[in-house]
């Protein structure tokens, strides 16, 4: 039964982006019941349609990476569970993990023809040079951020 819904998710995924998919509200979980408005209810983080929609491609076909991918979500869940100095590793593990499945999307292939093209012919019009663009485009995301109650924005590193 894993395996037929493992192949419609592999068949619906392009109907459906990962995105929309890890944000989708489970009417059957309970909220967090926490009085903290920073922590997110339960029903917003990723489901397991999200999970399997982001897992399946990669790993349907390679049992041996599943399993290490079992083994890393089991660590970072002990080094939450194991305190505070636990709980900065793997936030530093996951930062790593943001930062290496950048170079797999569509904005750094963006990014890097952008950038090859600047370094290449310095053609651009002062406005589409790459830091004004980019420092521009993060500033006005920052502003955003702040205006918005529970978000809390982070110093890009």
């Amino acid at each position: 039964m894993q395996t037929i819904r493992l192949q419609e998710m592999s068949d619906n995924r392009q109907q459906r982006s990962v995105k929309s998919a890890a944000m989708s509200r489970r009417k059957s979980v309970s909220s967090s019941g926490t009085d903290d408005d920073s922590v997110p209810d339960q029903d917003e983080w990723p489901d397991d349609e999200a999970w399997l929609t982001l897992l399946s491609p990669a790993l349907k076909e390679d049992p041996g990476s599943a399993e290490t991918a079992a083994h890393i979500f089991n660590h970072l869940i002990e080094l939450i569970e194991s305190g505070p100095k636990g709980i900065q590793a793997a936030a530093a593990a996951l930062e790593d993990a943001i930062r290496l499945s950048y170079g797999f999307t569509e904005a750094s292939r963006l990014a890097f023809e952008h950038f090859r093209l600047h370094i290449a012919t310095g053609r651009f019009h002062p406005d589409d040079e790459p830091e004004p663009l980019l420092s521009g485009a993060i500033e006005r995301c920052r502003k955003t951020l702040t205006a918005e109650p529970r978000s809390k924005p982070k110093a890009a590193s």
